[in-house]
């Protein structure tokens, strides 16, 4: 695709979610007063995955950009933040948690949200940004996780992403 998806204050203070095609000028796609952003496009769809605070926390919503209308995915007491769609845009990855611990999901459905998140990881350790392999069958996160418990020493890990390899325990950095 020749476009991204971009978060921008545009100046007036309050993030929102901007559109560009290469050479074009830019046009913002969601106007709310909470703060959108961290949008990516569905490889195989019209349709955007972001986050907003329109909770009064992070959620992952769906956008329309022809209609602009926004489905909410996600509802929780804690944060969902970096959504990243699956090659096959069937599924998106995210993280949720607090600013101590985030868990690695996966929602295998966007249509059925609620009932297809699952637990991609579910430990301890601090798990970001997660990101997919090429084929959809892996997904790599940033973790803290590592061997001495060190808190501040951060590493690659990779996991199956049908949860195959577990959500626990040191299986997970190996």
């Amino acid at each position: 695709s020749r476009r991204v998806a971009f978060m921008s204050n545009g100046g007036e203070g309050n993030y929102d979610i901007y559109s560009q095609t290469l050479g074009g000028s830019a046009q913002r796609l969601t106007d709310d007063r909470e703060k959108d952003g961290l949008a990516q496009w569905s490889p195989v769809a019209d349709q955007l995955v972001f986050v907003s605070c329109r909770t009064g926390k992070g959620d992952a919503y769906l956008l329309d950009p022809a209609t602009r209308a926004v489905t909410q995915l996600t509802r929780g007491d804690k944060s969902y933040l970096y959504p990243r769609w699956s090659p096959d845009g069937k599924k998106i990855a995210m993280i949720y948690g607090s600013n101590e611990n985030h868990e690695v999901y996966v929602m295998d459905d966007p249509q059925r949200p609620a009932e297809s998140l699952r637990a991609l990881t579910r430990w301890s350790y601090d798990d970001l940004r997660p990101t997919w392999s090429p084929d959809g069958k892996k997904i790599a996160f940033y973790t803290n996780y590592n061997p001495a418990g060190d808190q501040k020493v951060w590493s690659l890990a990779v996991v199956a992403a049908d949860g195959s390899d577990g959500i626990t325990g040191e299986n997970l950095a190996q």
